[in-house]
């Protein structure tokens, strides 16, 4: 019998050949099905944000400042609330903010009290292809800070933690998804049954490195219409990703107008509802003075000081007189 390939006999070796080479064939078609539907995803997450691009503003922010609030449910009970903040400047770009306050006995990473999570702010360009973002949030090591400006197609990061600082800056990929844009995008595919788009983005947590950008990708899914679980209709996007070393599947759903109205958090079982402010205040009365005060600490961005003077009035009304909003 023989023991080398020198020693097969012609016959052989062609039988050999063959099967060499639809082993080879087999493989180079396994790599290209895998590859192939990422790769219309990442084409098809470079139309959608073609297309957010080139809409009318109206279409993607609301003009006037506006507060939609949430609470947090992880099982039966109220865990913590968030706080979503939009709005546009004086110069037309883009304003949000949002704030997660976990409730004392929450998965903290000081469990033994409640807080402020993170609160983040960001602003955005009418053509979503240049902003800033800053985000101070608590992590397991201590408090952290991240800021990301986007401008002329390059990002530059900065993250402050327990393990130093780090200034990457790489290029933006075609299908970079800003700060700030994840929900605007979400709505827009949401009634697109059947829609698939995978997005790059930037996860405050990943950047470790000092002299890289470490990217995240997120699977969008628009499910269209359906009904929630009061019967009422909704339009649904699904997230799923890895973000850290975390599974990430979210479930959006939104109101016909385009106003998020709940988020199932598919990995861990929790949900964010969303209610009127005296649900909120109910809860935490004073849900409006630490909005406000965290609201305070934006960036260094000229908009954001007027901004706040319109949002002043909405936030009077909920905790009193503007010396106690401060508070």
């Amino acid at each position: 019998m023989a023991t080398s390939y020198g020693k097969l006999s012609p016959g052989r070796r062609r039988v050999l050949a063959v099967v060499m080479l639809g082993t080879l064939a087999a493989m180079m078609l396994a790599a290209f099905s895998l590859q192939w539907p990422a790769s219309r995803r990442i084409d098809a997450a470079v139309e959608v944000l073609a297309k957010a691009r080139a809409a009318p503003a109206d279409e993607l922010w609301p003009a006037e400042p506006r507060i939609d609030w949430y609470l947090r449910y992880d099982g039966p009970g109220v865990t913590g609330w968030t706080a979503a903040v939009r709005g546009r400047a004086d110069d037309g770009q883009f304003l949000g903010a949002d704030l997660a306050y976990a409730d004392r006995g929450a998965d903290l990473a000081y469990p033994d009290r409640g807080g402020v999570v993170s609160i983040k702010h960001w602003s955005l360009n009418q053509t979503l292809t240049g902003g800033s973002y800053m985000g101070k949030e608590l992590t397991e090591k201590g408090p952290a800070q991240t800021t990301i400006d986007l401008k002329g197609g390059l990002i530059t990061t900065r993250r402050i933690d327990a393990f130093g600082v780090t200034e990457p800056k790489v290029e933006a990929p075609e299908n970079y998804l800003p700060k700030g844009t994840l929900e605007v995008i979400a709505w827009r595919m949401a009634g697109d049954a059947g829609s698939d788009a995978q997005f790059r983005l930037i996860f405050n947590q990943k950047q470790r490195h000092p002299n890289l950008v470490v990217f995240g990708s997120l699977q969008f899914r628009g499910l269209g219409q359906a009904q929630d679980r009061d019967g009422q209709p909704v339009l649904r996007t699904r997230i799923t990703g890895v973000r850290t070393l975390s599974k990430l599947d979210h479930l959006l759903e939104f109101d016909r107008d385009g106003t998020l109205a709940r988020v199932l958090l598919q990995e861990t079982g929790g949900r964010l509802e969303r209610v009127g402010p005296q649900e909120v205040l109910r809860h935490n009365p004073r849900a409006a003075q630490i909005l406000w005060k965290n609201l305070q600490q934006h960036p260094p961005d000229p908009a954001w000081p007027p901004f706040l003077r319109r949002l002043e009035s909405i936030l009077t009304e909920l905790a009193g007189p503007t010396d106690e909003v401060g508070v």
